[in-house]
This record gives C-alpha cells, sequence and structure tokens, in this order.
C-alpha cells in the first residue's frame, strides 16, 4: 500500500488553502504525530501530551545541573519546537548564557563547585557535540540581555579568582545549533507562534533533566572521568586516588631483542 508512506517532507510540501487550510489549523493529530516517537501519549486525565516514557531519572546526560528556572523549558523548546519542527520559541528569542571553558577535568570539578555556590540555573559537563571545539563546557541560563552582562561580569570575576583568569568565559544567545542554522537574528512568525501556542497548551513537559538526585551526579561524574582519560587530560588522577583508570602500555622500544623475547617469555613454575 502506497497512501501516506512518502517521507513527511513530501506532505509539507502540499499546499492547503481555504477550508483545507481550516482543518489543517485544527488537526492537532498531524501536529503531534512527531511526539509519539519521543515518549509522548496522550493522556486522557489531563487532557494533554504527557511525555511518559522520559518520566523516569534521565542517566545517559553529559551534564550536571544546577538549579533549573521554571520560566525555561529546554526540552521542549530545543528537542521539539526546534529539532521538529524549525522553530526557535519565544522563550529561546529572550535565552543569553554564560559560557565557561574549562581545560581539564579538575578546572571542570571546581566550575561545578563554583555553579552551586552560586545557586543560579546553570549546568556543567563534557562536550560530546562533534561540531563544538572543546572537551569540556559549562553554561550559565539568563533572561535577556541585561540579566546576562550581569552575570557575565559576576562569572567572570568568580572563575578568574578560583579558577584562572586564562580560563574563557563568554556571553552569548541562545543555543549553538540555532545559530548554526538560523545565523544571529532570530524571528518567529505567526504561524509558528500559533504551533507553539498549540503545543504549549496541550503538551505536559518533563523538564526532570534538570533535577538530578545525587545519585545521578556521580554516574555523570564518573563519565567525565573516563573523558578525561580518553583525550590524555591525567588530571583527573588527583581525584582518583592517584591511580590511572587503565594501566599503562608495556613498552619496548628501549629494549634489546633478547631483552624483549626474555620478557615475553612464559615462565613455568
Amino acid at each position: 500500500m502506497g497512501f501516506k508512506t512518502s517521507d513527511k517532507k513530501i506532505y509539507d510540501l502540499m499546499v492547503e488553502e481555504g477550508i483545507a487550510a481550516k482543518w489543517k489549523s485544527e488537526d492537532v493529530i498531524s501536529l503531534f504525530s512527531r511526539f509519539k516517537k519521543l515518549g509522548f501519549r496522550w493522556n486522557p486525565a489531563t487532557g494533554k501530551y504527557d511525555q511518559f516514557a522520559a518520566s523516569e531519572v534521565i542517566q545517559h546526560t553529559p551534564w550536571n545541573h544546577t538549579r533549573p528556572d521554571p520560566r525555561m523549558k529546554c526540552s521542549l523548546d530545543h528537542s521539539v519546537l526546534f529539532n521538529e519542527y524549525g522553530i526557535i520559541s519565544t522563550r529561546c528569542l529572550n535565552c543569553w548564557k554564560v559560557v565557561v571553558t574549562p581545560r581539564t577535568f579538575s578546572e571542570l570539578l571546581t566550575l561545578e563547585k563554583l555553579q552551586i555556590q552560586m545557586d543560579c540555573p546553570s549546568k556543567c559537563g563534557i562536550e560530546v557535540r562533534d561540531y563544538v571545539p572543546k572537551f569540556y563546557g559549562g553554561y550559565f541560563y539568563n533572561v535577556g540581555p541585561e540579566a546576562g552582562l550581569n552575570r557575565y561580569k559576576q562569572v567572570r570575576e568568580a572563575v578568574s579568582d578560583v579558577i584562572s583568569p586564562d580560563v574563557s568565559v563568554i556571553l552569548k544567545r541562545g543555543c549553538t545549533e540555532y545559530e548554526y542554522a538560523k545565523g544571529t537574528q532570530w524571528s518567529i512568525t505567526e504561524d509558528q507562534l500559533g504551533i507553539q501556542h498549540m503545543i504549549d497548551l496541550l503538551v505536559s513537559i518533563n523538564n526532570g533533566l534538570m533535577d538530578q538526585p545525587n545519585f545521578v551526579k556521580s554516574h555523570v561524574r564518573r563519565s567525565w572521568m573516563l573523558w578525561a582519560h580518553m583525550n590524555g587530560d591525567f588530571s583527573y588522577v588527583e581525584h582518583n586516588g592517584g591511580k590511572k583508570l587503565f594501566p599503562d602500555y608495556k613498552q619496548y622500544q628501549d629494549m634489546s631483542l633478547e631483552e624483549i623475547v626474555e620478557s615475553i617469555k612464559i615462565k613455568e613454575d
């Protein structure tokens, strides 16, 4: 059967005018079809799409978060609105981030302590995105450019004091992916605004990603340590009882052939 089995992009090109345009605007089923693969299911009790599959503790993350901001809905705005619909939400239009780039595992741990002490919406961890040219990152979230500038001054001073004045601290707008895709001047159209309003009305997003119990944070830090080892950052050793996660290679280049042969010989009892 070939009916409606083509790539979704084909159907996005359909021209629907007149009464069909009205039907399209009311077609919640098609609008929310992408949510199913993300773990959302319609919940008759709440009258919303609930993210059941993501309600458990999120373990596979490179980030540890400090104090969520109820004004932000990053899981919805980035993972769904932008990734699935190409929309930069009204909340993202006013998001400003102070970005810190620790150079080592040890500096990352110090940054995490600083974020906890400052007790403001933030996260830090390892940078696994292959289009971001650094190993570690720390992010402080702010609403509006004025708040962003004020936080930048505060973080720049604190990082210089407790880590190093040589550690990079910058102020940027929104998510890196938005700037790559849309440049530096963002907007949301009336049609896109209508989609956002409908999603805001009918979707119950789980922002548990930013509310982590301590055992999850310990799990994440262990992944940081492995990442550091993988990238030759042995500053982690001082936090690992002075030991490397894995032993060094046995090296033979400074041995004679006879010594090599003797060293690899299996000794009989």
